[in-house]
């Protein structure tokens, strides 16, 4: 029995979500709260195997329960947000940083169809993070990085892939607040997340990271130093110079898939392309590292201390085609240094 809190500052949300839980005999709600404060209360009383949370509330907001769960009582959280727009889109990513696991819309009902949907996709969800095993969340100022010297960029042209599923938007700013704000090299960037929250995701990731980060558009020109992430549904290769986006099939029941984003660097930029698989279920990426790494690129995999899910890293690392494992805070070090010139290498 996977046991839930539930917490919202609306009685009706509360009880549609509580409805949409229990068509599944598997999962039970064991408690409901209506703000921040009473959820830390009956997280530790309770101790539930997951809890959905809102975002905004009265007493205590969902950013600040979040934080104070991780820190004191390690708990999966699955955030439920009923807009998309800037303000709450950055308390959940916030959220997520702070130690939540995933973030979804809260579902809207028109029909009886509707709600055996959406209550289908939230308990599958609910019982794959109910699984996960998470771990306190302290947190330390962020640090600057400082600008390379001109003698450090180097002549090198090389391009970065980074591909990440569940626990990837945290993983995905760590590495981006690593990195210099002249980090000489482009990075393609694969997050596989919930339709509708590319935008809002782009947004914080600028917000945060210290290069400007971009949703993707067909045809839009590769330039240095700039992140550019791809929609939710299209496939991005690297073609030409170019990002391009594609409807092609699913590859590992995903799209974008970050397998064809690694491949399509690969074949682009050969030996120059670094590509950097995080954290996330399943096997993508894992066959587009391959495909870099048979090109004489440089490839990189999250190790499992650190990640949320060790499955794609896994893979790839059972594959033998990784360079370096890594700590998800070494990863911006190591690209530093792979995008440096061999002097500086040495020093």
């Amino acid at each position: 029995m996977i046991r839930v809190l539930v917490v919202d500052d609306s009685a009706v949300v509360r009880a549609y979500v509580r409805d949409a839980l229990h068509t599944d005999p598997e999962v039970q709600v064991v408690g409901e709260a209506g703000d921040g404060r009473e959820a830390v209360t009956l997280t530790e009383r309770l101790s539930p195997d997951l809890i959905t949370m809102d975002v905004n509330m009265p007493v205590m907001g969902g950013l600040e329960a979040v934080s104070e769960i991780m820190a004191r009582k390690p708990t999966p959280i699955l955030v439920l947000t009923a807009s998309l727009g800037r303000r709450v889109a950055d308390l959940s990513f916030r959220a997520i940083h702070a130690g939540a696991l995933d973030v979804l819309q809260k579902p809207q009902v028109y029909s009886r169809e509707d709600f055996r949907r959406i209550a289908k996709d939230l308990v599958e969800r609910v019982k794959l993070l109910s699984r996960i095993r998470v771990i306190s969340h302290p947190r330390s100022p962020r640090k600057k990085t400082r600008r390379l010297a001109k003698g450090e960029l180097g002549e090198r042209r090389r391009v970065v892939a980074i591909g990440a599923s569940l626990g990837g938007p945290s993983a995905v700013l760590s590495v981006l607040q690593g990195l210099p704000p002249n980090f000489p090299s482009p990075i393609l960037l694969v997050q596989h997340i919930a339709e509708g929250f590319t935008d809002s995701f782009g947004t914080w990731l600028a917000k945060e990271s210290p290069l400007p980060v971009e949703v993707a558009r067909d045809g839009a020109p590769v330039e240095a130093g700039k992140v550019f992430l791809s929609p939710a549904t299209r496939h991005m290769v690297f073609e030409g110079g170019r990002v391009r986006l594609v409807d092609g099939e699913p590859r590992n029941a995903c799209r974008p898939s970050i397998d064809v984003l690694f491949e399509s660097v690969a074949r682009e930029a050969g030996e120059e392309a670094i590509s950097v698989l995080l954290t996330g279920m399943g096997a993508d990426g894992a066959e587009g590292s391959r495909a870099v790494k048979s090109r004489r690129g440089y490839t990189i995999a999250q190790d499992q201390a650190t990640c949320v899910v060790f499955g794609m890293p896994k893979v790839a690392i059972e594959l033998g085609v990784i360079d370096a494992v890594l700590p998800i805070h070494e990863v911006a070090r190591e690209l530093v240094r792979m995008v440096a010139p061999p002097a500086a290498k040495k020093k």
